[in-house]
Formats: C-alpha cells, sequence, structure tokens
C-alpha cells in the first residue's frame, strides 16, 4: 500500500491541472498502521477498519458518498456482495470448478462475473 499511495500522491502533486483536484482515501487494519512506513502522511484522517470487511465498505462507502457518489446504503452492498459470492460459486461449481479455481480467479476474472450478476438482475440463485 504504501507504494500505490505514493505514486498517487505524486501524481497529485507534480501532475496536471486535473490531477491536482484528486481525492484519496486511506484505511488500513488498525488507525496507526501507517505511520511506521509512512510517516509524511501524519495528520491524514486514516479509516480502521480492523479487520472487517463490513468496516472497510462502509468507510469507503461514506468517503464515496461525501465526493457525490454512491446511493445504496452500506448494509444494501455488503448483502449485494454476499449475493454475488453465492451466486457466482453455485455458477462456477455447476460448471465444473473446484473450490481452488474459484479462489485463484484474477480480478479480470472476478469483474467480469460481477457484471454479469449485475446484468441478470442480482439472482440470488444461479439457475
Amino acid at each position: 500500500m504504501p507504494f500505490e499511495l505514493g505514486i498517487d500522491l505524486g501524481i497529485k502533486i507534480g501532475g496536471s491541472e486535473q490531477m491536482a483536484t484528486k481525492v484519496l482515501l486511506v484505511i488500513a487494519n488498525e488507525k496507526y498502521d501507517h505511520q511506521a512506513a509512512l510517516s509524511d502522511i501524519a495528520g491524514w484522517d486514516v479509516r480502521a477498519h480492523k479487520g472487517s470487511r463490513e468496516q472497510a465498505v462502509r468507510h469507503v462507502r461514506t468517503w464515496l458518498v461525501s465526493h457525490g457518489f454512491c446511493v445504496r446504503s452500506g448494509s444494501q452492498i455488503i448483502g449485494d456482495f454476499v449475493g454475488f459470492q453465492e451466486w457466482d460459486f453455485e455458477r462456477l461449481l455447476s460448471d465444473g470448478w473446484d473450490e481452488e479455481d474459484i479462489r485463484s480467479r484474477g480480478t479480470g476474472e472476478l469483474l467480469d462475473a460481477m457484471r454479469a450478476w449485475r446484468d441478470a438482475g442480482r439472482p440470488a440463485t444461479h439457475n
């Protein structure tokens, strides 16, 4: 994370005028975890998720809302993700995948599956 944040911050500071308006959200497991590697962001309001996926989702949602995005509640987003996972797991198992295959998919495949689930109307189960 420190490397990626450094790139983003460098682009914000040294980039084009459009990049100067770039906004960043930093979340970490614990509120002050970042200080060991990122002393340069002391004073930033780092959000702590304490290992909770639900808390991380809520922090990201709140940040998105503060920048004009996202109208669904944190509970709805979490529920959608759980629903997607169940649908996707069932779909892939029925197509002959095993659990290791499912866990080892790349980000592109996962995003494609999420789009397919959304485009299918967010079904609760795979037919």
